[in-house]
């Protein structure tokens, strides 16, 4: 259920970026199929494919660290708040 829609978006963005017009794709299940009607999807699927997986690639990496560098940020910046605490309560004793 979510490869077709995956591939169908990657082909569009492939012909958008080659210029080729939209085309129906009819699938069958035959080797025949697969000489003659894959031929006019392969350039636009192959390259809308890696595009598609280039920017994706790249937003869940710089994400990630995005993610990672706040949450390093935050615990740091509790620490340091746990440690003056402890400090305060040693000097008023």
């Amino acid at each position: 259920m979510t490869w077709v829609p995956q591939y169908v978006f990657c082909h569009w963005v492939g012909a958008q970026i080659l210029g080729t017009p939209d085309q129906s794709l009819a699938f069958e299940m035959s080797w025949e199929w697969i000489e003659h009607g894959l031929l006019p999807v392969w350039k636009p699927l192959l390259l809308g494919c890696l595009v598609v997986g280039t920017v994706v690639a790249a937003i869940g990496y710089f994400g990630l660290s995005l993610i990672w560098h706040y949450t390093l940020v935050m615990k740091y910046h509790e620490r340091k708040r746990v440690g003056s605490e402890k400090k305060s309560a040693i000097v008023k004793k």
